[in-house]
């Protein structure tokens, strides 16, 4: 009884040995190779996206250099509003579009409640000055 055990067990492995290149397909990645398709392609996307990142990065600077940082024109613009509307006319400003570049500075068109009615006004901010349209 114990034989037939083992005569069993060496039938299944000379088994899996006959019938491996049926079960177990070869691999086209080596450890030795240097990269595959997929890594290069990968590293060329990354390459792309990082001149990109480096194009934009250059051209928010060229135009926060014309007409002053970004990050404070919602703070600029609230300001303003604050002081031209006082709290007795029940002013609400609601959610404003996301700040672009102009020609002649940050715009961007905010929505207001006034006294139960509502407006949109087109704002232009330059080194912190702002315009209303």
């Amino acid at each position: 009884m114990k034989i037939f055990k083992y005569l069993i067990f060496a039938g299944i492995m000379l088994t899996l040995w006959i019938t491996k290149p049926m079960w177990m397909p070869k691999t086209n990645y080596h450890r030795s190779a240097d990269t595959s398709q997929v890594d290069d392609l990968v590293k060329t996307q990354k390459e792309e996206r990082n001149a990109l990142l480096k194009a934009q990065d250059k051209e928010i600077a060229a135009l926060e250099k014309k007409f002053g940082p970004k990050s404070s024109v919602m703070k600029i613009l609230k300001k303003h509003l604050r002081e031209k509307y006082t709290e007795e006319e029940k002013f609400e400003l609601l959610p404003c579009s996301p700040v672009r570049e102009g020609t002649d500075g940050w715009t961007t068109v905010c929505a207001f409640r006034l006294k139960g009615s509502m407006g949109q006004d087109t704002y232009t901010i330059n080194h912190g000055v702002v315009t209303q349209h």
